[in-house]
């Protein structure tokens, strides 16, 4: 997840310097007329965002995905994740080496000045990428939810976990409206509608985290809770109550000066469990002894019955 983290602040600082200096959301025929570079500085931009949203919902879905390993112990759960991690991590590389080979030469992205450069159908390559991240979307939020309804608890529960977990359903929304919008985007007016893709591309690996990270909030804010109220909580001491004539008193522990720590190595400690047996077995030991009769006067020990 660290390593999402990483990709997205980068790539929240592409659409900031998209917005601010490749004028995204400006018609392209007026942004041409007040800079006529624009043009080939969101084409550069576009390889960019391409890459960088590619891997960092890739690496998002990585960590919910290994996250589901770590948690789960059924070995079916844990071969069905690991099966889609390694189908991820195909995905993730065969696309990242796409947006370098959809145009030859590379610098043909925003020089088609270049002669025998080509490109292939960018269309038809967003349009796929958009299926196959909203087939993984839906996919890592179907996977718990066998596992939390065949758990014996409250329906109450397990409806809870579901919603907890069913919440990547936002991103698997926001997936499925970019691939409708992928198939209204118009490549002669980039910086229009460059505006609309860069939002999808952002809001959905950053809400790739959060899903992620939402069911360790909870433990979190409850350990951090209980931390804080140690630190500004009055000091006490606990007490020790003993015993003086009629009346109990009692005693912080910090007044027990004559008290000391017992040595281990001279106080072992010992499993209950064995301790209980050993003491059942000398009892009904001592019982068969008792039980015996005294020797009378002048009797041999084998004429005792």
């Amino acid at each position: 997840m660290v390593l999402d983290y990483a990709t997205v602040v980068v790539l929240v600082t592409a659409a900031i310097l998209g917005a601010t200096k490749g004028q995204l959301g400006i018609h392209q025929a007026e942004a041409l007329q007040k800079d006529p570079t624009i043009l080939i500085f969101n084409l550069k931009l576009t390889l960019v965002v391409s890459i960088l949203w590619i891997s960092s919902a890739s690496f998002a879905k990585m960590s919910i995905t290994h996250f589901y390993i770590q948690l789960f112990p059924d070995k079916w759960m844990k071969r069905a994740c690991v099966a889609q991690f390694i189908a991820l991590t195909v995905n993730w590389v065969a696309e990242f080496i796409a947006c370098f080979l959809i145009c030859r030469p590379v610098a043909f992205n925003w020089d088609r000045t270049i002669p025998g450069g080509s490109c292939g159908d960018y269309h038809a390559f967003w349009l796929a990428s958009s299926v196959i991240a909203a087939i993984f979307d839906f996919t890592c939020i179907i996977l718990p939810m066998p596992i939390f309804w065949s758990l014996n608890m409250s329906v109450a529960k397990k409806i809870g976990l579901t919603v907890l977990f069913g919440l990547g359903f936002f991103i698997f929304a926001v997936t499925i409206a970019r691939v409708i919008f992928n198939e209204r985007f118009n490549f002669e007016d980039l910086t229009h509608d460059g505006a609309v893709v860069v939002l999808f591309a952002v809001l959905e690996p950053t809400l790739g985290i959060v899903v992620g990270c939402l069911p360790i909030i909870n433990p979190s804010i409850s350990k951090a809770t209980t931390i804080v109220r140690s630190i500004f909580a009055p000091k006490s001491s606990p007490l020790y109550s003993y015993p003086k004539g009629d009346q109990e008193v009692n005693k912080p522990l910090s007044d027990t000066k004559n008290w000391r720590r017992l040595e281990e190595h001279l106080y072992p400690l010992t499993d209950i469990r064995v301790t209980q047996i050993t003491t059942v077995n000398a009892l009904q030991s001592r019982k068969s002894t008792d039980s015996v009769a005294p020797l009378k006067e002048g009797q041999h020990p084998d004429q005792q019955i």
